[in-house]
């Protein structure tokens, strides 16, 4: 199946950008390090240099997307929140049950985790809700990879807002931002709006300050109907353990331990909350820190790179460099939510970051001409 959805990849960028030579570089790469793997054995170095030449693909493919047909993903993107909110309410109220079908992430072989309770206007915090329930997924198999899906389209809903007016994609966006109740997401909402605030246009600022209204409005509407889950959700003990868990994880990773245990106890000493986990399997920066010689002055360089390629289009092309900033973005949030190292949409998620490589590289294949500025999102 990856190959599959690799070889989608390769068809996206060379169809889009006629990209030829950087295809052949990378699927060497590929074969380089398959080999490697093979002859050699499961050396960490060549597996994370495999999953990372893999990331390219579909990293390339978002941006060879983003670039060419920006306004029909665009499009795809409102349409596809549109349709998630009935799904995501339906999840939360419990009905009908066949929308939890394609929640496969907390099945298991009881009816542990997938219990339905009565969450319409029920104020009880301490009900036992379960994920599956009180963070609903809408069309997708689990809660985290939604979060990915909102992060993405806040890069693309918010690199191609025009003018002050609030959007039917501003409004789908964030009703499905509240209803997800994903910690992440609030998150992001946060740093795109500091953001915004620090290099937007008054326009920008406008808009988000009006994005900031709806969202308040929206999450008063989520506590109204589902008090319960809105304070089980959003208290600070899961917050808390969120924190702990991924903490545990990077430090674990850090120092070479393989597996870890998290418990957190009450202040009279009773147990909480006991757990054990897999080093470099609740955070993405655990993962990363397991490669992290090798990843380095990968990472570096990429840096300089990125921000030599925004200072030459700043000027011809700000679209690209907004996109291109609101995907950096999503590349220092999206690995708080888990490991999704490999994962071939977390790799298509972090395509507005290539954004600026790709045009300065294909714009000339595009568009007959050699400027970026002719490149328009």
């Amino acid at each position: 199946m990856l190959w599959l959805a690799l070889f989608a990849a390769a068809e996206i960028i060379y169809v889009l950008q006629r990209g030829g030579r950087i295809l052949v570089v990378l699927t060497g790469l590929l074969v380089v390090f398959r080999a490697s793997r093979l002859l050699i054995g499961d050396d960490p170095r060549f597996t994370a240099a495999y999953e990372m030449t893999n990331n390219l693909f579909f990293a390339l493919a978002a941006a060879a997307l983003i670039i060419s047909k920006g306004p029909r993903l665009h499009r795809q993107i409102v349409t596809f929140l549109g349709v998630s909110i009935p799904v995501m309410i339906g999840q939360l109220i419990g009905w009908p049950d066949w929308l939890h079908a394609i929640r496969t992430d907390a099945h298991g072989e009881g009816i542990e985790g997938t219990q339905m309770m009565q969450t319409l206007f029920n104020p009880d915090k301490e009900a036992g809700y379960t994920t599956i329930q009180s963070r609903p997924a809408g069309l997708l198999h689990a809660n985290n990879f939604l979060s990915v899906v909102i992060l993405f389209a806040m890069a693309i809903q918010f690199g191609r807002s025009r003018g002050r007016n609030l959007s039917r994609g501003d409004v789908f966006l964030v009703a499905v931002m509240v209803l997800a109740m994903a910690k992440i997401a609030y998150l992001a909402f946060i740093v795109f709006t500091v953001v915004h605030l620090i290099w937007g246009t008054s326009d920008q600022k406008a808009l988000f300050g009006k994005r900031w209204v709806l969202a308040l409005s929206f999450l008063t509407i989520f506590y109204f109907f589902f008090p319960g889950v809105f304070l089980y959700d959003l208290s600070p003990n899961n917050i808390y353990l969120n924190y702990a868990v991924r903490v545990a994880d990077l430090r674990a990773a850090i120092s070479g331990i393989s597996d870890i245990q998290v418990g957190i106890t009450g202040i009279g000493g009773e147990q909480l909350f006991w757990q054990g986990y897999n080093a470099g399997s609740e955070s993405g920066y655990a993962a990363i820190a397991q490669s992290l010689k090798l990843l380095a002055p990968i990472f570096l360089i990429g840096a300089v790179v990125f921000f030599r390629r925004l200072s030459v289009l700043r000027e011809g092309s700000p679209e690209i460099v907004a996109m291109a900033r609101n995907g950096f973005v999503i590349l220092i949030l999206a690995p708080l939510v888990t490991s999704f190292f490999g994962n071939p949409f977390f790799s298509f998620a972090m395509g507005p970051v290539f954004c600026p490589w790709l045009v300065y590289h294909f714009a000339d294949h595009m568009h007959g001409a050699a400027h970026p500025k002719h490149a328009y999102i």
